[in-house]
């Protein structure tokens, strides 16, 4: 899980302000923040697959970070498409039973993985370096009645947040939103001036508990760090990236959605509204099973899987209990080696209201974890317990230069 949060167009001074959390395997090979020579960006390079979850390209500007998105690649979309047999929710049903394979699930049951082999790596460089997203070109197999997020090549499901520029504010800094899961959209404009909010499923779920508090954070730090800066007050990105990730990116509420849903379900005063926001998580818990678009019988016949609704039901309710766990803590303590291992701020500033060329203030540091904890030692921690965050490796990125702080 990752998450990440924005705003456009906050004031004229700060067109853009972004900040994220990358939840990865602790040990997984990670290399620092840096301005790679080969491709001209200004990313932090995955030591194991080679792409990146955020980056910026110095020579154009170009601005973008990714999140996986847990939905298969079967399950329904959010918007009606011509009927086609040979079409299950997102992809071609060849595409999707050709690469989904068995392997232990929560609980050690056994589910399904859809791992095509087109990298979801190549989405974050090919924009950043070409300005190209998925569906781009002649389509080469592309189905004119189908949304260009969901032409070939097919990709595990994701997540883009994609900015065209963000050295100049001659024109107003928008962010677009793409995917290949749920609405299928493909770099639709966000809204500027509000907070916006993108994990796993889709961009501003707001049946996300941690979402709903990341926006209500973010909008607090603005007020608090950022207003007071809105003119010519001296900006000291230093402190500034610290405010905003303190605040905002070390956050462990410790939500538990499965009690929270049950305290609505047993009231027997919950009104419209909190059913209304019940059924919001359900569908939020059941939105990550990987069977969903699948029939019984082909879960059966094609991988061999147990599909009586007996163990169906013991499935989706594995499943529902790793949503659950996941949607706990916008920081997450280090648990069977995983947890939230880099911390990043940016924010885009116009110096001059006369001029506009912006300077990009990149930041970034590493979450270091408290050993030794048991999980129910976690769980009534406070962040300043559990985390041990490094310093901030920082660049000041202008049209002319990329240099560090």
């Amino acid at each position: 899980m990752c998450i990440v949060s924005f705003i456009t167009q906050y004031c004229p001074r700060f067109p853009l302000i972004l900040i994220g959390n990358r939840d990865e395997v602790l040990s997984r090979l990670t290399h620092p923040l840096a301005v790679d020579g080969a491709t001209g960006l200004l990313w932090s390079v995955d030591g194991v697959a080679g792409g990146s979850w955020l980056g910026l390209d110095l020579a154009h500007g170009r601005l973008a970070t990714v999140t996986n998105c847990r939905r298969a690649p079967t399950a329904p979309l959010l918007q009606p498409l011509p009927a086609d047999a040979a079409w299950r929710g997102a992809a071609p049903l060849e595409e999707a039973r050709q690469f989904s394979s068995v392997v232990d699930g929560p609980d050690g049951l056994p589910t399904l993985n859809y791992d095509p082999p087109t990298s979801r790596g190549t989405i974050i460089r090919d924009f950043l370096c070409r300005g190209a997203l998925p569906g781009d070109g002649d389509g080469d197999g592309g189905d004119a009645a189908r949304p260009r997020a969901l032409w070939p090549p097919y990709y595990a499901g994701y997540n883009l947040l994609s900015c065209d520029h963000v050295l100049s504010a001659a024109e107003p800094i928008t962010m677009h939103y793409t995917t290949n899961r749920f609405g299928a959209q493909r770099r639709t404009p966000l809204s500027h001036g509000a907070v916006h909010v993108l994990q796993n499923t889709h961009v501003d779920n707001w049946a996300e508990p941690k979402s709903c508090l990341l926006a209500d954070r973010l909008r607090e730090a603005l007020a608090r760090e950022v207003r007071p800066l809105a003119a010519d007050a001296p900006l000291d990105v230093g402190r500034l990236s610290s405010a905003l990730a303190d605040h905002c990116l070390c956050a462990t509420p410790q939500f538990d959605l499965l009690r929270m849903l049950a305290d609505i379900r047993e009231d027997p005063r919950a009104d419209a509204a909190a059913l209304a926001k019940a059924a919001a998580w359900e569908a939020l818990l059941a939105s990550a099973d990987p069977l969903l678009g699948w029939t019984p019988g082909e879960l059966t016949a094609d991988f061999g899987l147990d599909a009586s609704p007996a163990a169906l039901e013991q499935r989706q309710r594995a499943e529902r209990r790793k949503e659950a766990h996941l949607q706990r803590n916008i920081c997450v303590p280090a648990e069977g080696g995983y947890g939230t291992r880099v911390q990043s701020v940016v924010v885009v500033e116009r110096p001059s209201p006369a001029d506009p060329a912006c300077v990009v203030h990149f930041a970034q540091r590493e979450v270091g974890h408290v050993g030794g904890l048991t999980p129910e030692a976690q769980h009534t921690l406070s962040a300043d317990e559990l985390f041990r965050p490094g310093p901030w490796k920082r660049y000041a990125v202008t049209s002319h230069e990329a240099r560090a702080c």
